[in-house]
């Protein structure tokens, strides 16, 4: 069932209202807009629309009303503009004072009174035709129809609406504007890889910074801490029986002194080079 609670203007369309449209419709004086259409509304058309003395657009469209004649009001209500009746059982005759009324755009398509030869080849018989007319800004159809406060009437309408105001900007982005967006893209990329190798050769130098001012080579053969003595850089290991061959076999003729933990002996390596041997 449809319950109407109606002012300036109401868009019911495509909600799937069933029953008949209210008889109090009529007392809807202020209306302007009333749009019903792709509905299952039911019932006869109410003949009280004539009473909507601003009505500018109405759409009835696509419903199951019961077939009936074009209502009389198609002709008496001379601030329609856009009037839309398509597959809604009209039969019979179109009243003639609706083709005087220059500024309405009707469609009548899909209904039986199209079918007669008296009126197939109307345009408001063909289904090409709109149910709304094109956009104007011309206020003469909404005749003294006016608008309280700030609001403005709308010239398709006919109803009071708030007006939009401003100037609008272009979001649309030059190419040169693309293209310098993405040679800034690659240049940061690129300044962001040549960070990256500094810092990670300024890391390498660090450690090879570190290495050389260490005393020790490293805590192991295999450079990690394994229990093992550390090993001094630039010392090197010599066996026993190479100490005593550098040093004449201890020869006390090779004895150059003595300190807290045995004597000291002058030896010669194989390159010549003269050491201590304690």
């Amino acid at each position: 069932m449809l319950m109407l609670i109606v002012n300036f203007g109401r868009i019911f369309d495509s909600n799937s209202f069933s029953g008949p449209i209210p008889d109090t419709i009529g007392f809807a004086q202020k209306l302007q807009t009333l749009q019903l259409d792709n509905n299952k509304l039911s019932g006869n058309i109410p003949i009280n629309i004539n009473s909507l003395s601003g009505l500018c657009v109405l759409d009835l469209s696509n419903n199951s009303f019961t077939p009936s004649t074009a209502p009389s009001w198609f002709s008496t209500l001379t601030s329609l503009n856009s009037l839309a009746m398509e597959n809604t059982q009209l039969t019979g005759q179109i009243p003639g004072g609706l083709f005087a009324l220059d500024q309405i755009k009707q469609v009548l398509v899909n209904n039986p009174l199209c079918q007669s030869a008296k009126y197939s080849n109307n345009l408001y018989c063909q289904s090409q035709q709109k149910h709304l007319p094109p956009y104007s800004t011309s206020l003469a159809n909404c005749k003294s129809a006016s608008c309280t406060g700030t609001q403005k009437l709308n010239p398709r309408s006919c109803t009071c609406a708030y007006p939009f105001s401003g100037s609008g900007s272009s979001s649309s982005i030059s190419k040169a504007a693309v293209a310098g967006i993405a040679v800034g893209g690659c240049i940061i990329l690129i300044a962001i890889a040549l960070l990256t190798v500094y810092g990670l050769k300024q890391r390498r130098k660090v450690r090879e910074a570190a290495a050389i001012a260490s005393p020790f080579a490293s805590w192991g053969s295999s450079g990690k801490d394994n229990g093992t003595a550390p090993q001094l850089k630039g010392i090197r290991c010599f066996t026993f029986e190479e100490l005593k061959k550098c040093s004449g076999y201890f020869s006390e003729n090779n004895e150059i002194g003595e300190g807290g933990y045995g004597k000291v002996y002058k030896g010669y390596l194989t390159d010549g080079v003269a050491v201590a041997i304690k």
